[in-house]
């Protein structure tokens, strides 16, 4: 009887979908009508507690990685290496003595503009 009720409640809404309040609610109302026990109430909304925390990182690390993947495919640089390749020219140019046209500053990496990791810059 409880594992019927553990599928259908994965199989019909979906672990990671429910509140724990929701969860609650429909458990607290099995209860109540008798097709379960107190105890195993709370241990089945563990479990599927347990289970929606454990999808949701999993589809956390499957997001990110992606993102990942899809920023190392990218043809732009990151603020970060962006600044590092203005710092690296900077340097080059003194032991050079050369002196730049221009001024660049180095962009802040977390501007409100987005100027973070992510924020891409073309390459030349």
């Amino acid at each position: 009887m409880i594992e019927n009720i553990r599928n259908t409640l994965l199989a019909g809404l979906g672990a990671a979908s429910f509140s724990k309040e929701k969860l609650q609610t429909v458990l607290d109302d099995l209860v109540r009508r008798g097709d379960l026990t107190r105890e195993q109430g709370k241990k089945l909304l563990d479990e599927l507690l347990e289970k929606g925390r454990s999808e949701s990182r999993s589809a956390a690390d499957k997001v990110a990685k992606e993102i990942a993947r899809l920023i190392d495919k990218s043809p732009f640089v990151s603020r970060r290496e962006f600044n590092r390749l203005v710092d690296r020219v900077r340097s080059l140019e003194v032991k050079l003595g050369a002196e730049a046209p221009e001024e660049v500053e180095p962009a802040e990496e977390s501007s409100p503009t987005g100027g973070g990791e992510g924020t891409e810059e073309p390459r030349e």
